[in-house]
């Protein structure tokens, strides 16, 4: 929405046009809605401490923005009757700049979010991870991330 009010040089002075106000109506009335959504906090409800814990992230774009998600898998030990759990851990979205910019450099560009938003969670948790998974759709970003490195660049 704000991405819309600058491309059409709206002054905060300005009314709002219609089309912007209706999708803001829109989400604001959906707000109640979000506040039944809950998203427990404590990560370390959920594990026993012979569990493996795998840390999956996953990226994405669009022709409007790009984000990324990352969760925790808690799988128990084998002889456990304990189910898999899956846990949010973090998320992260970004506008895409108001300048064209190509999808394929888009979905880089989610996939670079992935990675430091990946770091800093191993960093910052305290808790051994036995494997980390960042997955992305874009054949085209899994090629260039492959690419071997060139002087230079």
């Amino acid at each position: 929405m704000l991405q819309s009010l600058w491309r059409d040089n709206v002054s905060r002075d300005d009314p709002i046009p219609k089309t912007i106000l209706n999708i803001w109506e829109e989400f604001a009335s959906q707000s109640e809605v979000l506040k039944s959504i809950e998203i427990p906090r404590f990560l370390k409800g959920h594990m026993k401490v012979d569990s493996r814990i795998e840390m999956h992230g996953y990226c994405d774009g669009s022709g409007k923005a790009y984000s990324t998600v990352v969760d925790l898998r808690v799988i128990p030990r084998e002889n456990d009757a304990g189910k898999v759990v899956v846990v949010f851990v973090a998320a992260k979205t970004r506008v895409n700049p108001i300048e064209p910019v190509t999808l394929p450099r888009i979905e880089l560009c989610s996939a670079l979010l992935l990675a430091r938003l990946s770091a800093s969670i191993l960093e910052t948790l305290q808790i051994q991870i036995n494997g980390a998974y960042l997955w992305s759709d874009s054949q085209i970003v899994l090629s260039w991330i492959h690419l071997p490195l060139k002087k230079g660049n």
